[in-house]
């Protein structure tokens, strides 16, 4: 049977993070499995167009007006669109956690016996709590535990993850489901000339080790840069490309580190890369590496796997023990044990393409799309039924 779903993200722009794309992948998903699907969003920036322009058969896009600080709340003309749509509505799932607008929403939902679930995308996990940790402790104490402990789920996306939350919400109800996965670009891979053409510096017989994400200091590219110049210091060639949208200005910070450690000729910034380009990007470089701080549920880890790039990694990404019995390095988030791990496999060339192969079978496997959105509808649907 099947129902009707509100999706609220409060900007689809890709350069947010993965959050966006895995909220695209799971609306587009559900509304080809036959099920009506309403996105609401305060801008609609990477919306597929054939959404927008209303096609058959997928999701209904409704852009509302964002309050005008970060801490208000959806303003009236918002809440006085969103409030019809709650007549024909099934279920209602919130993502982006701390925006206040979610609160709105759900307040509203909770008054019309609407059930709704909240992702809460790592935004819980204890690193991100560390963050402005006074401004959130106030927020979950006005707000943010009775907007959790009154949500039909809360949806995490590994076992790290529900743990880690549930510190934060005794009593939850939690629903873990890993996030639903577009491989329609991974299918059939497209090869790594269509990246060379786009970027020039990938020619080059060096071994090439990869870091795709925004240019932020919790995704560890300072740790990793440390780590190249430790490698090129015993011996080893290798060229690091560092590929995403800057933020905060972090790109100025990293390339006055990579100044200071010498290596300016073995260091390429890509600026953000989309699409087929990024599929080829991965597969035009021998292994991925990315120190970070914190990661929910990683999905450029994923998507390099899924292209057939093996991975190193830490164990602060939510994820690791799928990634590392996919035969993704586990390793501590220094220098140190980045360089070595990288040494390593870049002086083993013949075993890096069973590795990839390996870790390309395993994602596609765990992640299919057919038993996750299997688990997704489950979840939908266990909501619903608690509230008739």
């Amino acid at each position: 049977m099947s129902f009707h779903c509100l999706q609220h993200a409060h900007a689809i722009r890709h350069e947010l993070g993965g959050v966006v794309g895995a909220v695209l992948a799971l609306c587009g998903n559900l509304a080809e499995r036959g099920h009506r699907i309403t996105l609401l969003t305060g801008d609609t920036q990477d919306v597929p167009e054939a959404w927008l322009r209303g096609e058959a058969g997928c999701p209904h896009v409704v852009p509302i007006q964002l309050p005008q600080r970060s801490l208000l709340g959806l303003p009236r003309s918002a809440m006085d669109v969103i409030r019809p749509l709650f007549e024909s509505a099934d279920i209602l799932h919130l993502h982006q956690l701390w925006k206040t607008g979610n609160h709105s929403i759900a307040r509203m939902a909770t008054s019309q016996n609407l059930p709704y679930v909240v992702s809460s995308h790592g935004m819980l996990d204890e690193w991100a709590f560390s963050q402005r940790p006074l401004t959130k402790r106030l927020f979950m104490k006005l707000s943010g535990r009775k907007f959790l402990s009154n949500a039909a789920a809360i949806h995490c996306t590994a076992e790290g993850e529900r743990r880690q939350v549930e510190r934060a919400v005794p009593g939850g109800r939690f629903f873990v489901a890993p996030h639903y996965f577009d491989w329609s670009l991974f299918k059939e891979l497209p090869g790594p000339e269509l990246a060379r053409q786009q970027f020039p510096v990938l020619d080059t017989n060096k071994p090439k080790v990869l870091c795709l994400s925004r240019l932020h200091p919790v995704k560890g590219a300072d740790v990793l840069l440390r780590a190249i110049a430790q490698v090129l210091a015993q011996g080893v060639e290798v060229s690091l490309y560092l590929a995403g949208p800057d933020e905060g200005g972090y790109r100025a910070v990293l390339e006055r580190l990579v100044q200071s450690l010498g290596i300016e000729p073995h260091v390429h910034f890509l600026g953000m890369v989309r699409g087929k380009e990024k599929v080829s990007l991965y597969e035009a470089c021998d292994l991925f590496a990315m120190p970070t701080m914190q990661e929910n549920f990683g999905i450029v880890l994923v998507e390099a796997m899924g292209a057939g790039s093996p991975v190193i990694t830490t164990s602060q990404v939510d994820i690791w023990p799928e990634l590392e019995a996919a035969g993704g390095q586990i390793v501590d988030r220094t220098p140190e044990a980045f360089a070595k791990a990288i040494r390593e496999m870049l002086t083993r060339p013949d075993e890096l393409q069973p590795l990839g192969t390996r870790a390309r079978q395993a994602m596609l496997s765990w992640l299919d799309p057919q038993s996750v959105s299997d688990q997704y509808e489950g979840m939908y649907r266990e909501c619903i039924g608690q509230h008739l």
